[in-house]
């Protein structure tokens, strides 16, 4: 039903998390894989502190 709202947000099996935790470290982790594990880039686009996005990990 929101398949086209998500962004991609599966898992390699292709279902998505129930837990809002682990769709935001899923989210977190495809972010800091796009800028390159740069955990900078990564908090900067994802408007965060890099704390957080070690949070995340």
């Amino acid at each position: 039903m929101n398949a086209g709202l998500l962004g991609g947000l599966e898992l390699r099996s292709g279902r998505i998390p129930d837990r809002l935790e682990d769709a935001t470290k899923l989210h977190v982790r495809r972010v800091l894989d796009k800028y390159g594990r740069n955990l900078t880039r990564a908090a900067e686009a994802l408007d965060v502190s890099r704390n957080t996005v070690r949070k995340y990990l």
